[in-house]
């Protein structure tokens, strides 16, 4: 148990490298709608000194607009 945990502790993001990302989502609420295609970005930075990694996205709703958010793992 002990080398498992150590093995899970011991893996850090610090080899990866800032990425800026940029594409489309495509959405529809009823799987009879039809797709509606809408821009997305997103930003993907190491952070906490490597023991974490920051996602940073936005994407656009067809009805919503302008969504946004952040995700820490």
């Amino acid at each position: 148990m002990a080398d498992e945990e150590d093995e899970m502790t011991r893996g850090t993001w610090t080899d990866v490298d800032t990425q800026d990302l940029e594409g489309t989502n495509a959405f529809r609420l009823m799987p009879t709608d039809a797709l509606v295609d809408r821009p997305a970005t997103g930003v993907v930075v190491p952070a906490a000194g490597g023991f974490g990694l920051c996602v940073q996205y936005d994407w656009v709703h067809p009805d919503g607009g302008p969504q946004d958010g952040i995700l820490l793992a």
